[in-house]
């Protein structure tokens, strides 16, 4: 009785662990679907251009056709990583399975980046100059504060410059 109490309390651990670790490696990859808005991000990107309402009746129905389609794609993105990560673990690894796999996550991704410039092309038409050149400029910010899916590690803030090298 006491063997099963203790195999019972060693699966539970490992299993809380192995979600504890699971939930952390999602968050930080930024994968978490409840991942809280950085403070520089607490308003949407078409709220900082003071569209006008007709601007904004243009501009919503793509948006949220975009939004939609990205949360597809990166679902679907994350499945294929997902997939590769098992392929990879087999033992021996089907090199074949694995390029095959990493074909189809890179096409995924070209198909994605694709619509993010024909979608930031269409989106910036309806917007003035001044605007416009705000928008490209709170895109840019935004991407270089973004850490994206690198590892903590290996994230510019906290990569310190070999010696000799400057920022």
């Amino acid at each position: 009785m006491r063997k099963n109490f203790i195999l019972l309390a060693v699966i539970f651990s490992v299993v809380l662990n192995i979600g504890f670790i699971g939930a952390y490696c999602l968050q930080k990859a930024g994968l978490h679907p409840l991942r809280l808005v950085p403070a520089n991000h607490k308003r949407f990107l078409y709220q900082e251009l003071n569209l006008s309402p007709e601007q904004l009746a243009e501009f919503e129905p793509g948006r949220d056709r975009f939004h939609t389609y990205l949360a597809l794609q990166s679902r679907k993105i994350q499945a294929g990583q997902v997939e590769l990560i098992d392929l990879l673990s087999e033992n021996p690894p089907d090199r074949k399975a694995i390029n095959a796999r990493h074909e189809e996550i890179q096409a995924l991704q070209q198909q994605m980046q694709t619509r993010v410039i024909d979608h930031f092309l269409k989106e910036s038409r309806i917007l003035t100059p001044e605007q416009r050149k705000k928008f490209f400029a709170l895109i840019k910010r935004r991407i270089k504060k973004n850490s994206g899916f690198c590892p903590g590690w290996m994230q510019q803030s906290r990569v310190k410059p070999a010696h000799g090298e400057s920022r």
